[in-house]
């Protein structure tokens, strides 16, 4: 269930962040070497905070199902 809701909030932010950072135009996205630009790190950034998100709220769950 987790993977389904990552991956979704990835296409989310990566078409959200993307689609501003187009200017209401369309969305390319350019895989040559190099070409990647603020978008594309700013995505990083959100899949990398929404992973600590998880993973700290997984960690406090499993930890208080063992106390009990």
């Amino acid at each position: 269930m987790t993977s389904i809701a990552f991956h979704a909030m990835n296409n989310v932010f990566a078409m959200t962040i993307g689609s501003h950072f187009a200017y209401g135009g369309g969305i390319s996205q350019d895989r040559s070497v190099g070409a990647a630009g603020p978008y594309m790190l700013l995505s990083l950034l959100a899949q990398a905070v929404a992973v600590l998100l998880v993973w700290r709220i997984e960690r406090r769950r499993t930890t208080a199902a063992m106390e009990n």
